[in-house]
Order: structure tokens, then C-alpha cells, then sequence
């Protein structure tokens, strides 16, 4: 890692059994061999062709979300608001949209082989399809309580039926009818 203060930021095993990880303050996704204890680096490509940096030249890109898709590729969601697509095979990364200029992406849930619903820190959630990264409606949850708290989405699950149950900041669990949009 790059940065002192570093963490595991994300934390998924592959359909293969790799584990994959990211640490919070640094550019890299990172594998891990259980078997052999070998490790591979694979630096995030750079978002609008230039690298976020601080002023003091540490890195402010790095995966904020991780999910391996139907495909057996990774979507990663960055802190700068973008998602890329890595194909595990050909060890590189393929697609990259810009989802929400500066807010971090948070979770990614793939809901079929051709939309992904993407959630953000104070901008809400929208469904992206992943072929041409147009975005649909962004959805903000309750607009009746103060923007802090519905606006700040931090996990996501798909329930059997493809809905979604939404976490957010102050403890709230919001669940969204995606055929009833609500």
C-alpha cells in the first residue's frame, strides 16, 4: 500500500477461490493465490485520463466496491465516482464509465448480464447499463428527511425476486420494488 493509514477497504473470494481485495488510499486491486500465497498487483487505470492525486502526491484513487459478475469478470466502484470492469483473464481492465463526478461509489449489485444498479455517497442510487454505461434515473430513497440520510447509501443487497434492500447512514433500511420503482 501506498498510504500509512490503509485498510482492507473490500474483500471478495472468486468463483475460483482467488481472493481478490483493495485497501482503502491506494490505486491497486489486488489478488491473492490461497493455494501458492502468490499475489498479483493491478494498478486502476486512471479516470478521465489523469490520476487524482493530493497535494502531497499520495493517490485519492482507489476501489471503494467490488463484485465479481455473471461473467466472472469484477466490477469496481472508485471513491472518484467511476465503475470499470476487469476481465480476470486477460488481467486488465476493459470498461470504465463515470457514474457521479466526485461521489464515491459505495455497492454494486448486478441485477441481470446487462444492468447494474450503482449506489453513491450523497447522490443516490441508479441503474447503469453495462454494455453502454448510459445511466437511467438516479433514485434518492426519501426526500422527506434531511438529504444527509437518504442520500448516503453504503451497502446493497438483490433479494430472489430482484428488489433491493438499501443501508444508509443513521441506521436506515430502505427496501426498493424495482418493477414498481419505489
Amino acid at each position: 500500500p501506498t498510504s500509512q493509514n490503509f485498510y482492507i477497504n473490500n474483500l471478495i473470494a472468486d468463483k475460483e477461490g482467488i481472493i481478490w481485495f483493495s485497501y482503502k488510499d491506494d490505486p491497486y486491486l489486488i489478488c491473492l493465490n490461497p493455494k501458492n500465497q502468490k499475489s498479483k498487483y493491478f494498478k486502476l487505470p486512471p479516470q478521465n485520463n489523469c490520476w487524482p492525486a493530493n497535494k502531497d502526491g499520495s493517490f485519492i484513487l482507489y476501489a471503494n466496491a467490488l463484485i465479481e459478475n455473471y461473467q466472472g469478470q469484477f466490477w469496481i466502484g472508485t471513491n472518484q465516482g467511476a465503475i470499470i470492469l476487469f476481465d480476470k483473464k486477460q488481467e486488465k481492465f476493459i470498461k470504465q464509465y463515470t457514474i457521479s463526478e466526485q461521489a464515491p461509489i459505495s455497492s454494486i449489485v448486478e441485477m441481470d448480464n446487462q444492468r447494474l444498479c450503482v449506489t453513491t455517497v450523497n447522490k443516490g442510487f441508479c441503474f447503469v447499463n453495462t454494455n453502454t454505461g448510459k445511466q437511467g434515473n438516479r433514485y434518492n430513497l426519501n426526500p422527506t428527511l434531511p438529504k444527509s440520510f437518504y442520500s448516503n447509501i453504503f451497502c446493497m443487497i438483490k433479494d430472489k425476486r430482484g428488489n433491493l434492500f438499501i443501508g444508509t447512514l443513521n441506521d436506515y433500511l430502505y427496501y426498493f420494488d424495482v418493477k414498481q420503482k419505489k
